[in-house]
């Protein structure tokens, strides 16, 4: 039952989102560190990255500017991924 109502309550979590945040921890960069480097609070970046907030293009951006994060916009949006 809580399962059901997780993926009601995560309305954001979209392809995207699962991209970055498979990203991310395959980088073996802690998410901690990810919102510190983009200059998002750590609360709204996991918030994000559950799905249960909805990411703005500013935001992607700042995660994609990250050095040693290496995330390229153009693999995070290509469709062919989802």
């Amino acid at each position: 039952m809580s399962q059901v109502l997780e993926d009601k309550s995560k309305p954001y979590l979209t392809p995207l989102i699962k991209r970055i945040r498979a990203h991310i921890i395959s980088s073996g960069v802690p998410l901690k560190a990810v919102s510190a480097k983009a200059g998002i609070s750590e609360g709204r970046f996991y918030r994000l990255m559950d799905g249960s907030t909805r990411m703005t293009a500013d935001e992607v951006e700042l995660l994609c500017n990250i050095e040693g994060l290496e995330m390229n916009p153009n693999e995070i949006f290509s469709l062919k991924n989802s």
